[in-house]
């Protein structure tokens, strides 16, 4: 018995270390048939449903997906990744309150976790829960001074609630935390827009349509021609 649950157990890590091997070259149909055969072998390992869970997820498979990052957490009630990669799952799906849910389910178990507070951030933000919202971005970049995406979104938050001086205050911060950053350029370009300093946005529309903004491009050629 003891050599049996050996050749197991050999045999599952070699299917988990092909299935990677398969999902890292983006080969997600074959790293599902491999973890399929680990759980025909080790059924109850939440490891394997979750990896499983992201190759489906990465094959539009959604409904499949859900149901393996569901039995993930059913195995593991404190599965921070499982919980996370659902609430990605449930935003493709734009069930931004149950996503909400998932993230916050990943700050309790990683309190520190300043992706969990963005992401948590990004679905209040889509439930218009802009207050919360600004929260939750906040505490993103306090946990990371350099985190210019919580920058961003805590400046589109500040933006949506008509406080323009802090939002332009964010893009500043994100433009300069990360100078390739499209999108903090064509909305603080907005903002100058709004305000008639058409030099300054035309400046920002241009470095944004530079930097791969599409449209960017519509307000290049309609005003800063």
């Amino acid at each position: 018995m003891l050599l049996s649950g050996g050749l197991i157990s050999q045999n599952v890590t070699d299917l988990l270390k092909s299935g990677q091997e398969k999902f890292d070259a983006g080969k997600y149909h074959e790293a599902v048939l491999d973890y399929t055969s680990a759980l025909n072998l080790e059924n109850n390992n939440e490891v394997i449903y979750f990896k499983r869970a992201n190759a489906r997820f990465n094959q539009k498979k959604y409904t499949e997906a859900m149901r393996d990052y569901n039995k993930a957490i059913e195995i593991r009630p404190n599965y921070a990744d499982a919980f996370f990669n659902r609430g990605i799952l449930k935003h493709s799906l734009k069930d931004y309150e149950g996503a909400e849910k998932d993230f916050t389910k990943v700050i309790k178990f990683r309190k520190k976790d300043k992706e969990g507070y963005y992401n948590r951030a990004v679905m209040l933000f889509n439930q218009k829960k802009y207050n919360e919202a600004k929260k939750d971005f906040k505490k993103a970049f306090t946990l990371d001074i350099y985190y210019a995406e919580a920058y961003y979104g805590y400046g589109v938050t500040n933006h949506y609630s008509g406080n323009m001086v802090k939002a332009l205050s964010n893009y500043n911060m994100a433009i300069h935390l990360d100078p390739t950053h499209h999108a903090a350029y064509f909305s603080r370009a907005m903002i100058y827009f709004k305000r008639k300093k058409y030099v300054l946005a035309c400046s920002d529309f241009k470095s944004a349509e530079a930097l791969g903004s599409s449209v960017a491009c519509d307000y290049v050629e309609k005003y800063c021609r």
